[in-house]
Parts: C-alpha cells; structure tokens; sequence
C-alpha cells in the first residue's frame, strides 16, 4: 500500500522484486484485491491498513521510513481508538527512527530498528569515462522556511486564524530558545528540557484539554525550526567555496552571495545526476528526525560522493569515519570542507560506496524484514514462491 506515488517507495519496492517477491503496488486499502496475499506491506503506519490485514488473516508489516512522520511521538493516542486489536498473525514495524521503536511496541506492534536504504541502481557511482565531477560543493535539501512542516510557521499561521493566547506564548518561546543557544547551533538542544522550562515559565501546561500528544507536537515545532535557522547557517557558512544549492525555489530568498541555486532537482529524473556531478554533499539532518539519518546521506554515498554530515547517533553506528565525515560547529564544517577539496578531482568515495553496497541497500533491507517475519513464525519461507 503507497498511499503515495513516491520515486523512493517505488526503490523499496525493487527491493523485495530483487529477491524475486512478487509485490502489487495498491493506492489504499480500498483498493486492494479479494485474493489473499502473503502478507500486506505498509510504506508509513496506517490503521486502515492494519485493518486490512487484520481481515485477510495475513501479516501486517509497516515500513516506516518518512523523518516527518516518525518524528511525532505521539503515535500511541493517534491510534488507539482506531486499530481494534492486532492482526491474528502480527503486526510488524521497521522504523528508520531508533525513538520511534518504544512507541509500536506499546501498540502491541513488534517494532525493530531499520535505517533506511537506497537503490544502488539509481544512485550509481560515475563512471570515470564521463569526466570529473563538475560541481564542487552542494547542499541538496529545503530551507523549512514559510513550508507547512515548519513548526513555528504553522503556528503563527494557526494564531492568526484562531487567536490564542497559549500559541502566542509558543511563538515567543521558540524565539527565545533559539536565540539562547544560536551560539551553539549543533550543540544538545534538550528539547523536553525546554519545553518544561517554557511550562514553568508561563503558566502553561502542554497536553491538557485531552491532548496527551500536545507536548510532542509543540516540541516538533520547536525543532522543525531550529532545523530551518541549521540549514540556513551552514549554506552560509558555504559561501567560500561558492556551493551550488538545490531544493524548493524558497532558497533564493536566503542564499549568501557566492551561493547559486541550481534548481529543485526532482528525485526521480534529476538527483541521481546532481549527486554524481558532486565532489563533496553537505547534509544537515533534521533536528525532529531523533537520531535517524536521512535519505541523502545514502543517495550521495552510494553516487560515490565525499559527504560531510551534522553529527548524529545513527551516523556514528552506521558509516565509519573514512566513509563519512561529521561536524558538529559551523566552523569545523568549513575545516572539512577545505581539507576536502585538496582532493584530486578524479577520486571518489569508493569506501562509502562499498558500504552502501553491503550494507544498506534496499534489496538487504527487503531481506531482513522477511528473515525476521519467517523467524517470527509469520511466514513458512522467506524466500518466494518456487525458490
């Protein structure tokens, strides 16, 4: 079930076709066959597709691999009423987000870590006959700026059309915040910490009037955009080495001088080729994300691209140190970012390549939910029919 049409749903797909599954790709629920399947897989959790399974008597197995969606911790009051039970055969969560684990398994789901992947076909590494990376330095990404999943956008937004006196506190708080700690942009911003302080502070009381996830949601915003002002800075941090920019048209407004923006670079038909033109990817993953590492740092590593990563957890289990590089200020980013472009032009990041390859493709990640249904009883085989 894709519920959306998505380039990179369509990559976990090949996935499992790599392995010889046969999978039928469905919009909804609604729409899916009367024959029973082997078991229904779910790209995000869904409680109408948790019904689905539940009525075929099949496994249900949700791939949850969205940063937004697994960012909100507030999973267990969003479902409840509407999940009626698990499925006779189980219910299986494989979340790209370490925190989010906690949250299925007090829905009775078993839940396991699982990074996300990459097709390695579609990002592939540049064949050294088409010529050395043309462009030196990028950012691929949004800015989170006047977007929906900025959190103190949707707020003020939501104070207009409804004023209140509670979100106009919010607002207040997030600048406050911000501006506290501005000095240490990558530093621990203690967001639950924060969000206490705020309570005390003014009076308030995240996650009464039934709202047991309100709390969370007003810490996401918080982070959407502290995420926004990181992503900002570090374009800016750029400028010497003259980045070339790509994501929504919103970065013009926001761009240093010696920056150009490149265009939106769409995920299906341009990215691959923007990555494979790239010495070196500047990534910043979103504070919201709880220590999952997103998309592109495995999209520009499987291109064969030099990646410099804000630190996080999952970085450091994930990627050795001569695969990837971290930073965690503005300046030790520009410090990696020098040292890098001494670089010949013609090497490429065959370390980080290779441990795409064995380690974080789409089709291993396809391998390892089925190893874990069939090791939990939920399937006879993990291999296809007729194999």
């Amino acid at each position: 079930i894709r519920n959306r049409k998505l380039p990179y749903i369509e990559d976990y797909l090949a996935g499992f076709h790599e392995l010889g599954w046969n999978v039928k790709a469905f919009q909804s629920p609604a729409d899916l066959p009367d024959e029973k399947p082997t078991l229904i897989l779910d790209f995000n959790f869904h409680a109408d597709g948790w019904k689905a399974a539940k009525e075929r008597g099949v496994p249900y197995v949700a791939i949850v691999y969205d940063l937004w969606f697994v960012s909100r911790m507030d999973a267990q009051a969003f479902y409840w009423d509407k999940l009626g039970g698990v499925p006779a055969i189980g219910a299986y969560a494989f979340t790209c987000c370490p925190n989010q684990v906690r949250t299925f398994q007090l829905l009775g789901v078993h839940a396991e870590y699982l990074p996300l992947g990459v097709n390695e076909k579609r990002f592939s590494i540049r064949p050294i006959e088409t010529g050395l990376p043309r462009l030196d330095v990028t950012f691929i990404g949004s800015p989170l700026v006047d977007q929906p999943n900025d959190g103190l956008v949707s707020a003020r937004q939501a104070m207009i059309a409804n004023p209140c006196a509670q979100t106009e506190k919010i607002v207040e708080m997030v600048v406050e915040v911000i501006e506290r700690q501005r000095l240490d942009l990558f530093g621990d911003w203690r967001l639950p910490d924060i969000a206490s302080e705020v309570e005390a502070k003014h009076g308030l009381k995240f996650g009464e009037s039934g709202k047991p996830w309100m709390r969370e949601t007003i810490i996401l915003q918080i982070a959407n955009h502290i995420s926004s002002i990181q992503r900002i800075e570090v374009v800016k941090a750029l400028d010497p080495f003259k980045p070339t920019v790509f994501g929504p048209e919103e970065w013009k407004g926001h761009l240093p001088p010696h920056a150009t923006y490149g265009g939106y670079a769409d995920y299906a038909t341009e990215l691959p080729q923007v990555l494979q033109d790239s010495f070196i990817t500047v990534n910043v993953t979103k504070l919201p994300s709880w220590n999952a590492l997103g998309p592109r740092v495995y999209e520009a590593l499987s291109c064969g691209c030099f990646v410099a990563t804000n630190n996080n957890r999952a970085q450091e289990l994930l990627f050795t140190d001569d695969a990837i590089t971290s930073y965690t200020s503005l300046e030790e980013l520009q410090s990696r970012v020098f040292n890098h472009l001494r670089f010949p032009r013609y090497l490429r990041n065959n370390v980080g390549r290779n441990c795409i390859e064995k380690n974080h493709t789409t089709a291993r990640r396809a391998d390892h939910v089925l190893k874990t249904l069939y090791r939990e009883g939920a399937l006879d085989t993990y291999l296809p029919k007729g194999v």
